[in-house]
């Protein structure tokens, strides 16, 4: 049974399901129609459309079934996880890293990465499942050509084993992946940085290392982001480098991926068959990480002081915009803590998505007996649990957060309730009509709650 069975009562894995079957052919003809033409036609687009949106009510019902099937997905990731972990650690630590010019690779790799951190990798598209088709047909298919030059030419300058082209990533598996990310960018088309992607495969840590100096002095592409898999393997044990680079002159800042691999990694995972094996495992360990993102998110909101007084304020914030004489002070009152507050959750849910990656990676290097990046990350892990501590003390005092930050408290005496209860209904209209539905209903929700209070 797939790890889509454990989420679904399925069995099948997400994209084999029945429903799945109304929109993955679609998905797959539309990348086949961009790559002949480039350009879809407007029914193609809006069948396009039409479909990652069926796509994404999908997942969403796999992922608000995940927590209730959360022992059985970990179990299915345990067990995928150990037969993958087995060889590739073995390769590892038996291979890799007894490579003469592994902590070469290494130094270079963090000295790079240390000079693109904090670059911006903001692609151009909208931030919902339906910025996938700007992604693909105004960023990955114009660049495919040139993108494949620089792979071809990479290669041959650095000493890889093979001349690889560049390649699309399938469109079923990029909703997957949005859809699948944890916390609040879920559904969010801009973090998909590899629809434009190519494999690089060399034989020793040396070529890898001439990769890594290939792109940082490269005059046409600029390197973003560094991904050093060497230095920390996933949970599964695989190892490889991943490269973000942007075509200079791209006025749509496209993000592709270059892979580096080392030619025995390769060997082991494509000698060690298992696709399907590899599918379940991703997407147990997808749907894992969604529901722990989903539980952190919740502890930084839903139900607790913070997630109440934020829910308090915005009614409030709602019921003096639709007031007839505004209190614009008040209104920006409103607004600077109810920006401060959602700010607070977030960096809070940041904060213990990133304790659930060192983790996860501590796991990783334990796995592969890398003592020294174990304590690395042990060190960190333990500065940063301090940092989460001051963060839930926020969260269970968001009084306190908004004191220490200079805001105001007790606002709600400030708004007007004659303005908001008892002006003319006419009036009450023409102002909610400015609102959204959902704004409307909230404001109505809360002038009835008023109401009540005051009787």
């Amino acid at each position: 049974m797939g790890a889509g069975a454990s989420a679904t009562n399925c069995e099948t894995l997400p994209i084999d399901r029945p429903e799945a079957q109304t929109f993955v052919p679609i998905l797959e003809q539309s990348l086949d129609a961009m790559k002949r033409s480039r350009v879809l036609t407007p029914e193609q687009r809006r069948e396009l459309r039409k479909a990652l949106e069926q796509g994404s009510k999908m997942y969403e019902t796999i992922i608000s079934a995940a927590p209730q099937h959360q022992a059985e997905l970990k179990n299915i990731k345990k067990e995928q996880m150990i037969a993958f972990q087995e060889i590739y650690a073995a390769v590892y630590k038996n291979k890799v890293r007894t490579d003469p010019n592994f902590e070469t690779f290494i130094e270079t790799c963090t000295e790079i990465s240390k000079q693109v951190e904090g670059k911006n990798i903001d692609q151009t598209c909208s931030n919902d499942v339906r910025g996938l088709i700007e992604l693909y047909e105004k960023g990955a298919v114009p660049l495919l050509n040139e993108f494949t030059i620089l792979l071809k030419k990479m290669a041959k300058e650095t000493g890889a084993k093979q001349i690889p082209s560049g390649s699309l990533k399938k469109l079923p598996r990029a909703l997957e992946k949005i859809m699948f990310e944890p916390g609040p960018s879920k559904g969010n088309s801009s973090i998909c940085r590899d629809v434009l992607r190519g494999m690089i495969i060399y034989e020793d840590m040396y070529s890898l290392t001439n990769g890594l100096e290939f792109i940082r002095n490269h005059p046409a592409w600029e390197l973003v982001r560094v991904k050093n898999r060497f230095d920390s393997p996933t949970d599964g044990g695989w190892a490889d480098c991943l490269l973000n680079v942007v075509k200079k002159s791209d006025r749509n800042c496209h993000v592709a991926e270059i892979q580096l691999v080392h030619e025995i990694l390769y060997a082991a995972r494509k000698n060690m068959g298992g696709h399907r094996d590899y599918h379940e495992y991703r997407c147990a360990n997808e749907l894992v990480a969604n529901v722990n993102a989903n539980s952190a998110q919740a502890n930084g909101g839903n139900g607790t002081k913070t997630d109440k007084l934020l829910a308090h304020l915005e009614r409030q914030h709602i019921e003096a915009r639709a007031a007839s004489k505004k209190d614009f002070k008040l209104l920006k009152e409103l607004k600077r803590q109810i920006e401060g507050l959602k700010d607070l959750q977030a960096q809070f849910a940041s904060l213990k998505k990133k304790q659930a990656q060192l983790e996860s990676d501590s796991d990783a290097a334990m796995n592969t007996e890398n003592y020294d990046k174990a304590e690395e990350i042990d060190v960190e892990l333990n500065t940063l649990k301090n940092e989460i501590k001051k963060y839930e003390s926020f969260i269970n005092l968001p009084e306190k957060f908004l004191e220490e930050n200079g805001m105001q408290q007790n606002l709600m005496g400030q708004v007007n309730k004659e303005n908001t209860l008892t002006q003319p209904n006419t009036v009450v209209k023409n102002e909610l009509c400015k609102l959204t539905p959902k704004q409307r209903l909230d404001a109505y929700e809360a002038r009835m709650e008023e109401i009540n209070l005051n009787r």
